[in-house]
């Protein structure tokens, strides 16, 4: 089933060094297993505004592949169809600096995830 967030536009080019899971980061090498790497987001929310943020991360098939309670989902916009995980949130504190807590739709069990 692919999990979907509308209007939203995702790119994976190559975290801070030792980063955990969903922190910030520059490129691969900063981020610290079990990231998979350093995964940059570019994306148009439903309100028109944009955002473009890099966090460590990894590729999955399931939210059970995703440190701590992550969320699996390939973006809408992505023909690629490249999951990764996103850290679950019901505010925008529970992000690492610079994402924000968004709501998604069309991921069953999925109300909200960090995203830039």
């Amino acid at each position: 089933m692919k999990r979907s967030v509308l209007a939203l536009l995702l790119s994976l080019p190559g975290c801070a060094d030792g980063a955990p899971p969903y922190a910030a980061c520059g490129g691969d090498s900063d981020c610290d297993a079990p990231s998979g790497g350093c995964f940059r987001v570019l994306l148009t929310r439903t309100d028109g505004t944009q955002g473009d943020a890099s966090f460590c991360s990894e590729r999955c098939a399931t939210d059970a592949t995703c440190p701590s309670d992550g969320a699996c989902l390939a973006l809408e916009a992505d023909t690629a169809g490249t999951f990764i995980c996103y850290a679950r949130c019901e505010t925008s504190a529970e992000c690492f600096t610079p994402l924000r807590c968004t709501p998604v739709e069309g991921a069953p069990g999925v109300s909200s995830v960090c995203m830039p």
